[in-house]
């Protein structure tokens, strides 16, 4: 059977935030074995230990981020093993063996003030008939929680309050202790 073994295909990755389009965000697209799901610590070791076995770019002013002459079939590259966590030799095409290629896109970082999206997408080309596959990433600012002057003071009132409660019940308890103390040494009226 005839394959064309020298198409190539594209993947593009479209990425907005709750404020427009995302400038500066950093993705990796990753040869892998198959689509076996990674956790997000073999994610962050495989960035940590392996950058040169990845490609990685950084989206355009309008978001967008093109990884273009990607190889259809396995070309004997190395590819990452999800389930051992190993690179491991690919087969190659030109051997006649026709291993379609999956490939893995994360975002590796995102521009100060936003998260980073942990959606990890897998492609095996042809996709759906095409060599061309448009992944759309969306991120949300980091929101901090608002810590102001109000919040801060009613606890700092509400705190006050209960260690003035205490120190008072303390001063009581002393007091009426002495009290009782002195009261069971004091001579009766009558006995003896």
């Amino acid at each position: 059977m005839f394959r064309n073994t020298t198409e190539h295909a594209k993947i593009t990755i479209k990425k907005t935030t709750d404020k427009g389009s995302a400038e500066g965000n950093v993705f990796a697209v990753v040869k892998v074995k198959d689509s076996t799901p990674l956790s997000k610590d073999q994610i962050n070791a495989l960035i940590e230990n392996d950058s040169a076995k990845y490609v990685q770019g950084t989206t355009l002013s309008d978001g967008s981020l093109y990884f273009g002459d990607l190889p259809i079939y396995q070309n004997g590259d190395q590819v990452y093993d999800n389930a051992t966590s190993q690179w491991v030799n690919g087969t190659n095409y030109m051997s006649g063996i026709h291993t379609p290629q999956t490939y893995m896109v994360f975002e590796y970082s995102a521009k100060n003030g936003y998260n980073t999206n942990n959606t990890v997408k897998f492609v095996t080309f042809p996709y759906e008939g095409q060599y061309s596959v448009t992944f759309d990433y969306v991120n949300l600012s980091v929101i901090n929680p608002a810590s102001g002057f109000g919040g801060t003071m009613r606890f700092f009132v509400i705190g006050l309050s209960v260690l003035g409660t205490a120190a008072l019940l303390a001063m009581a308890y002393v007091f009426f202790k002495k009290r009782r103390v002195k009261a069971s040494y004091a001579p009766r009226h009558g006995r003896k």
